[in-house]
């Protein structure tokens, strides 16, 4: 790593990501220019899913369906009455062809969550089989669909994004669900852990996010039920980055944690770019992982 150090303190705050990295010298460069391939291959997934829902929505108006505004339709249900959007349903509809979320759904019950995403009922919904199969009935031949093409993309061409990673790093399809679509668990029903303040679980956020963890068998916790568009927008968002970054953040993190007798990566860094070089190393990682209100230029993607 031949590099030059900065020369006063203040230096290392003043470095963009470019300038950090290429005073850490050739090695440093490579793992930035990995990870800008990631980016560009981020930017391709998020167009490739975009061009898709152009297609399918074609002629479509969205505000009849999805938002605030969107009218909602009213369900009795064992005396209760639930409001639903068209969204709302037609997530219903594409979730009750998934076995896993069939048994949340049969279980504990269904939540809908609000245009903002929050609960608007502090208790589920018990529903019954042929409730789930009576209120999608209201369905159009459109809406329905639309549902399906949103499931076919999430279960075909982002399964893909996610098998490229699983591939490359483990040598295995980790994403093969026929039927898959998200599930969001009420946390009201499942255990919370500790977390460690100094945890660096933020470094692998990505490698670990919720949707590529194994299903847990038997799992029946009230489902939140919410906008099928934001799911779609919200997974799509997620898997593209897991996709483009998670295997140059593997590599990155190899590379910093490397040891070679007496020298160290760490060490390196210490001498070319001082003693919080480390930590605008580990800052770098995590705003890419998307836990910090870090501005890398990953927007919410909107359709």
């Amino acid at each position: 790593m031949n590099a030059k150090k900065p020369s006063t303190k203040i230096d290392i705050s003043m470095l963009d990501a470019f300038s950090f990295f290429e005073r850490l010298g050739p090695a440093g460069e490579s793992v930035l220019n990995a990870l800008r391939v990631g980016f560009d291959a981020k930017v391709r997934n998020i167009n490739t899913a975009m061009e898709y829902m152009k297609e399918v929505l074609k002629g479509v108006d969205m505000q009849k369906l999805s938002g605030p505004n969107a009218p909602t339709q009213t369900f009795e249900i064992f005396d209760e009455k639930i409001e639903l959007t068209k969204a709302n349903i037609m997530e219903l509809y594409i979730l009750n062809k998934r076995e896993q979320a069939r048994g949340h759904i049969y279980g504990y019950g269904i939540k809908r969550l609000d245009s903002k995403g929050k609960n608007i009922f502090y208790a589920p919904a018990l529903v019954p089989e042929e409730d789930v199969e009576r209120i999608p009935s209201t369905l159009t031949k459109k809406e329905i669909q639309i549902a399906e093409a949103m499931q076919k993309f999430l279960g075909n061409d982002v399964s893909q994004w996610g098998n490229y990673v699983s591939m490359t790093l483990w040598g295995y399809k980790k994403f093969r669900e026929r039927n898959y679509w998200p599930i969001r668990s009420d946390s009201n029903y499942t255990r919370t852990l500790n977390k460690d303040g100094n945890s660096t679980a933020d470094i692998w956020t990505l490698k670990n996010t919720g949707s590529t963890k194994a299903t847990v068998e038997g799992a029946n916790n009230a489902l939140l039920l919410g906008d099928i568009f934001d799911t779609f927008v919200r997974h799509v968002d997620t898997m593209s980055s897991y996709n483009a970054f998670v295997i140059p953040l593997s590599d990155a993190m190899k590379w910093y944690n490397y040891t070679d007798g007496g020298v160290s990566v760490k060490q390196s860094i210490e001498r070319l770019v001082g003693k919080r070089g480390q930590q605008y190393f580990i800052n770098f990682i995590v705003a890419i992982n998307g836990t910090s209100s870090s501005n890398i230029g990953l927007g919410w993607i909107q359709f």
